[in-house]
């Protein structure tokens, strides 16, 4: 019984220690890509935020049908016609400075979102490889 309760004692301790710590380590990790996954949430919302106030400005000008508030260059005045009748037109070429600018959010939120996918991934491969590991350690001892 001696024997037992000793090996009992030395089971408890391997997955008091051992286990808890590996899985708390995993765990706080996982926490730094939570915070991560703040932040590509927040440039999403900034980026959404900017491409619905742009899309809304742009409605706005298309139907007061007034071309020269659409800050088109000197070949596109000239087609003015073309540009009220196809609106996937105009809205790819009228204010190009705000358009530019929404293209720079989505650049920030997309390289963001880019980071936490592949730390996400490395994070994954490993922990997989590292498991296998830790799991023969612990059955060892």
């Amino acid at each position: 019984m001696i024997y037992w309760a000793e090996t009992e004692k030395k089971h408890i301790q391997i997955l008091n220690i051992n286990v808890r710590e590996y899985f708390r380590y995993i765990k706080n990790e996982y926490q730094s890509m939570h915070d991560m996954s703040d932040i590509v949430e927040s440039n999403a919302d900034i980026y959404n935020t900017a491409l619905e106030k742009l899309n809304n400005t742009k409605e706005n000008l298309i139907k007061q049908k007034d071309i020269s508030i659409l800050e088109l260059n000197h070949q596109d005045l000239e087609n003015k016609n073309a540009f009220l009748k196809n609106k996937d037109l105009a809205f790819s070429k009228m204010l190009p400075r705000d358009t530019k600018r929404v293209q720079i959010f989505k650049g920030f939120y997309v390289a963001y979102l880019n980071s936490i996918i592949s730390e996400y991934e490395r994070l994954r491969f490993l922990n997989t490889k590292d498991i296998k590991i830790i799991l023969i350690y612990f059955l060892k001892n």
